[in-house]
């Protein structure tokens, strides 16, 4: 059986997941919250995965193993885990569905790992369980806390959405050869290039965050569009950002694809507001 078979499995089931949820409850706030998961398990991963290698995925979907090793973390992060847990918050599904949840992931972890398209270095498959309950636990307590309205909860959301978002879609410029990030942290250039993906994501993240929850002002956007833009074409002229198709190609994907990043994140701090004002349940 070829390796991509179990993750693309895994993915069409929490796709489909998503589409129910997204469907019962006729809203894009659902989405909003699976990002913004999303978000929060990539800064674990930074850590764990990115930073001191905890375990190997090999989907064989992608021909550079770094970016394939990637692939296969964004087929959990950014799809399954993050759905598991807007059940979990969504139907406010207690400590039993944690632990069964956890325990599932587990078994999939395992099962991954015998069908031998995924291997741990110093990671344990009970980590995983413990970490998982912990994140089932909190993915429960934040959705209500952002129904309260509490700012850090709210702002956090809206960093972790928009961090997700752009981490995706610097993934992407990077896998399809468009661009790499270079500052000689790792020897593998691909495995540098993920590491500084994520560390200037987090901080366009961290900009545009800052200027959606506290103005609505088109000023405000268009300077916080204008210093990242800024930024990319110093990396750019340092060497850091090396771009692999003539800069105006690069600057007509990229500028739409950051003001698009942008405008989501209008939308999902109105959905967050407006949660306070409606009820979870059907």
């Amino acid at each position: 059986m070829p390796n991509y078979i179990p993750y693309l499995a895994l993915s069409a089931v929490s796709v489909a997941a998503l589409a129910v949820l997204l469907v019962r409850k006729h809203a894009f706030w659902p989405l909003v919250l699976v990002l913004a998961f999303s978000g929060m398990i990539y800064f674990l991963e930074f850590f764990t995965f990115v930073l001191y290698g905890s375990y190997r995925y090999s989907p064989h979907l992608v021909s550079k193993p770094y970016y394939d090793n990637a692939f296969g973390a964004v087929v959990s992060n950014l799809i399954a885990v993050p759905v598991a847990a807007a059940y979990v918050a969504v139907y406010r599904l207690g400590a039993r569905w944690w632990i069964l949840s956890a325990l599932g992931f587990g078994g999939i972890e395992w099962l991954f790992r015998w069908l031998e398209v995924y291997k741990l270095h110093w990671w344990k498959i009970p980590y995983t369980i413990a970490a998982l309950i912990f994140f089932f636990w909190l993915a429960r307590l934040w959705l209500e806390k952002v129904r309260q309205g509490a700012f850090p909860y709210v702002f956090l959301t809206l960093h972790m959405f928009a961090w997700s978002a752009i981490g995706t879609f610097l993934f992407a410029l990077g896998v399809s050869g468009v661009r790499a990030l270079h500052a000689g942290v790792f020897e593998d250039p691909y495995h540098d290039d993920i590491f500084m993906s994520a560390v200037c994501g987090f901080a366009k993240a961290t900009l545009l965050a800052a200027v959606v929850y506290r103005t609505r002002s088109l000023g405000g956007y268009a300077v916080a569009l204008l210093l990242i833009f800024a930024a990319n074409a110093a990396m750019i002229r340092f060497d850091i950002l090396r771009v692999y198709l003539p800069l105006w190609q690069y600057w007509l994907i990229y500028i739409p694809c950051m003001v698009a990043v942008l405008w989501s994140m209008n939308v999902a701090l109105r959905t967050m507001k407006r949660l306070r004002f409606s009820s979870f349940r059907e």
